[in-house]
C-alpha cells in the first residue's frame, strides 16, 4: 500500500440537496452545502471558497486502472458509433427526400 496526500478545495454551494446518487431533490428547499473540488474555482453568487483541505488516500499496491480505462474507452467508442449511425441515417433520410422530388414541368 502507498499513501498519497491529496489537496481539495472546499466551497459552500447554494442549491438543492442531493440524494445518494447525486441527483438534485427539487421538492426540497435550496440550502448551503459543502462541496469538494480538485481545483480552486471562482466565487459566484451561489458558491464561495472556504479553504483547502489535505487528506491522505491509500492506494493498494495491486491497483491497476487499465480495466476501467478500457471500459470507459469502449463506452466512448460505442457512443461515437451510435452518434455516427444516427447522423448517417439523418443524411440518408434527407437524401431520399431530395431525390424523391421531381422537377417535371407540365405542358
Amino acid at each position: 500500500m502507498s499513501t498519497i496526500t491529496v489537496t481539495g478545495w472546499v466551497c459552500m454551494t447554494f442549491g438543492y440537496p442531493r440524494d445518494k446518487e447525486g441527483h438534485n431533490i427539487y421538492s426540497a428547499p435550496q440550502t448551503w452545502r459543502p462541496e469538494l473540488w480538485s481545483c480552486q474555482v471562482p466565487d459566484t453568487d451561489e458558491r464561495v471558497f472556504v479553504g483547502t483541505q489535505e487528506f491522505d488516500c491509500v492506494i493498494p499496491d495491486n491497483f491497476d486502472p487499465t480495466a476501467k480505462q478500457v471500459a470507459a474507452l469502449e463506452a466512448a467508442k460505442q457512443k461515437a458509433m451510435d452518434q455516427y449511425q444516427r447522423t448517417v441515417a439523418d443524411i440518408n433520410a434527407r437524401l431520399s427526400k431530395l431525390l424523391a422530388i421531381t422537377n417535371e414541368v407540365e405542358a
